[in-house]
């Protein structure tokens, strides 16, 4: 979970597993919007991910009066320690001009959620 006073409200994971590959997401939330990055070295993987995208960010995992958008991108030799060195560009909330601090546990639960549909998938 990334705290600070210019980064806040993000979580990233990131994994590495014989069937999947290495996956690298971050996750932005805040009180309206939820926004994802996707990234793995293994087309499969990635198409698995944006078939169980309904599952992840649906109602039942706490997101249905959230906007989602969400992007994958597929990159054959990611690097998971270069993946969590980009997270300066990413954009505050507050300077976004939403005006909401993310909760701990609403960063925690979206992470819940990605592993668990992660874990579903083998």
């Amino acid at each position: 979970i990334v705290r600070g006073k210019k980064t806040r409200g993000m979580v990233d994971v990131l994994f590495e597993t014989e069937k999947l590959g290495k996956v690298a997401a971050r996750f932005t939330v805040t009180e309206q919007r939820l926004e994802g990055f996707v990234s793995s070295d293994r087309a499969d993987t990635l198409e698995m991910l944006k078939q169980k995208e309904d599952q992840l960010f649906g109602e039942s995992a706490g997101n249905a009066d959230k906007h989602t958008q969400m992007e994958y991108s597929l990159q054959q030799n990611l690097s998971l320690s270069d993946f969590t060195k980009g997270r300066k560009n990413q954009p505050d909330p507050k300077q976004s001009g939403e005006d909401y601090q993310v909760q701990t546990r609403d960063l925690y639960a979206m992470a819940k959620a990605f592993i668990e549909t992660v874990k579903q998938a083998g």
